[in-house]
């Protein structure tokens, strides 16, 4: 407990001061980060309703990593997940489970199994003709038309030749 020798009004422009500093994160951050940590309390209670979902431990947070995979979200999407998380430990003073050896473990496996996990298919010559056939409605000028009817076309044969 830290006892001051000076009046309240001193401590609470301290208290505003610290406020301040520990509300750094940006508004975009911050909402992106309640939308994620909104996400994880779900998750809690979809399937571990028993548990409390904070502080949390290591092994609800690798499960939470594996939900998050078999829901195909990307891997950056699912660090920042864990970013929200370890914020939310920090500032709360908490033991962060998100430091531990085996989260960092559990997001470089899920890294290193990018794209194997991808449920959408290539482009199909059907799709490639509608995109080109759809060029003169979002593209106004005939050369750059042109020019993506070109692109599109070489990078499909590359691709499938």
């Amino acid at each position: 407990m830290v006892v001051s020798k000076t009046d309240n009004s001193s401590s609470a422009i301290f208290n505003s001061v610290v406020a301040k500093f520990t509300a750094s994160l940006s508004d975009a951050t911050h909402k992106s980060y309640s939308r994620m940590i909104n996400n994880y309390l779900q998750f809690c209670d979809t399937y571990y309703a028993e548990c409390r979902p904070f502080p949390s431990s290591h092994i609800l947070l690798s499960h939470f990593i594996a939900n998050l995979f078999l829901r195909n979200y990307s891997p950056s999407t699912i660090a920042t997940h864990i970013s929200a998380l370890s914020f939310v430990h920090k500032s709360n003073s908490w033991p962060n489970p998100t430091d531990m050896f085996v989260i960092h473990k559990t997001l470089k496996g899920v890294q290193n199994s990018e794209g194997k996990n991808d449920p959408r298919l290539p482009i199909t010559k059907d799709i490639l003709i509608k995109l080109i056939d759809s060029l003169p409605c979002v593209i106004v000028n005939v050369d750059n038309q042109l020019a993506l009817k070109a692109m599109f076309l070489l990078a499909f044969h590359a691709f499938y030749e």
